[in-house]
């Protein structure tokens, strides 16, 4: 029964995460980039409803904007890479899984 040493795991764990990190990254850009097609994609059906005569979006604070801006990318970039995260996540688990 060959296993590999507990270094070469955390070298394979390392390179995971990394490419995890970077497909992340990558997605929080693209988003970034296009975050005032999406905001307005996203926002365009509370707007529709009529409910209120005004359908802008209000940011009560000097940083608010910006903030939002940088959490949607993130939260986008996670949604986005998540099917890449999760294989990644079951290639390095299920190694381990098995009898041998």
């Amino acid at each position: 029964m060959h296993t590999a040493p507990f270094i070469d795991h955390l070298g394979e764990l390392r390179r995971r995460l990394l490419y995890v990190c970077g497909l992340i990254l990558i997605g929080s850009i693209i988003t970034f980039i296009w975050y005032h097609s999406l905001i307005y994609w996203l926002v365009s059906p509370y707007t529709h409803l009529s409910l209120t005569t005004e359908s802008t979006l209000y940011i009560h604070s000097l940083l608010e904007g910006f903030i939002t801006k940088i959490k949607f990318s993130l939260y986008s970039g996670l949604i986005l890479s998540f099917p890449f995260v999760l294989y990644h996540f079951l290639r390095f688990i299920i190694p381990g899984l098995k009898p041998k």
